[in-house]
């Protein structure tokens, strides 16, 4: 189970950012409440899927449909920082306080043709930029998330480096390379490296009976999530490792996928060819080249 302040930050952090009630919900238990002060809010009652939840629910699709942020200071950000150790997840309450968010009327869509010129492309550049902080904040989660969060962070890597991708509800996300190459990737959330008993070397077994000839069947593992990447001990356990070689399974750490998207981003004939090895490699820990 990840640290209840991981689980609180997520929450903060899905909801500070826009992201709707969907990227909220993960990071809530069913009986989860939440109180606003901001007025816009007081009286909103009926977003949520359920009664219980229906706070948490106004307030993140609030934030989402107004398309603002906090101003600068605000309660979220200042908040977390001076009250994380008040963060409570156990009972389904985080203890927090601070000023309400500033809400900025959003213009009438007509107002920028009556801007000066250059306007309009200011506009333009600096959605794009937020778009892109939104993507890299997801992918981020590769690195210090879980449960669905990480799911989703793992797929979100895949597409970013130009790979069709299939997320089911359950099993393994299949990254298509093209040519009838896939790799089916089982996403562990151990909180502890590999071990031989564990679930996640099953699902790989199960994956390989389903796999065609030209799949590969990848697990991805990293615990120690509040410890920076090059400080981590392993993710898997050496006669667990031994088993995956055997089952001609590949280990990707988290670290090193979160470095496959850089390396991409610096270098995409790099990032594909790297790629291109973790396919064709029969099973055990895939690494990159030192930086």
């Amino acid at each position: 189970m990840a640290a209840m302040t991981d689980v609180a930050q997520a929450f903060f952090v899905a909801c500070e950012s826009g992201r709707g009630w969907d990227a909220c919900k993960p990071f809530c238990a069913p009986n989860a409440t939440f109180s606003a002060q901001a007025e816009p809010l007081l009286d909103v009652k009926t977003l949520a899927a359920d009664q219980t939840r229906q706070n948490v629910a106004a307030y993140a699709v609030f934030y989402r449909g107004a398309g603002c942020r906090p101003a600068a200071g605000a309660f979220f950000t200042n908040a977390w920082r001076s009250r994380r150790r008040r963060a409570r997840i156990g009972s389904a309450e985080v203890t927090m306080t601070g000023r309400a968010p500033s809400v900025v009327a959003q213009p009438p869509e007509w107002i920028a043709a009556e801007m000066p010129p250059g306007y309009q492309t200011r506009l333009l550049e600096i959605q794009r930029l937020s778009d892109d902080l939104h993507s890299m904040d997801r992918i981020g989660n590769v690195l210090w998330g879980s449960g669905d969060a990480l799911r989703s962070a793992v797929g979100a890597v895949f597409g970013a480096i130009k790979c069709e991708v299939e997320t089911p509800a359950a099993g393994p996300i299949a990254v298509k390379l093209g040519d009838a190459r896939r790799l089916l990737v089982i996403v562990s959330d151990a909180v502890s490296p590999l071990r031989k008993s564990d679930d996640e070397l099953a699902l790989a077994f199960h994956a390989l009976q389903f796999a065609g000839p030209g799949d590969r069947v990848v697990v991805v593992a990293g615990h120690d999530r509040e410890t920076p990447p090059a400080d981590r001990a392993d993710a898997i356990l050496p006669d667990a490792l031994a088993v995956l070689q055997r089952m001609g399974v590949a280990l990707l750490t988290t670290a090193t996928l979160f470095r496959l998207w850089r390396l991409s981003l610096e270098d995409a004939q790099k990032g594909r060819q790297a790629l291109e090895r973790l396919h064709a490699q029969d099973g055990g820990l895939f690494a990159l080249p030192p930086r």
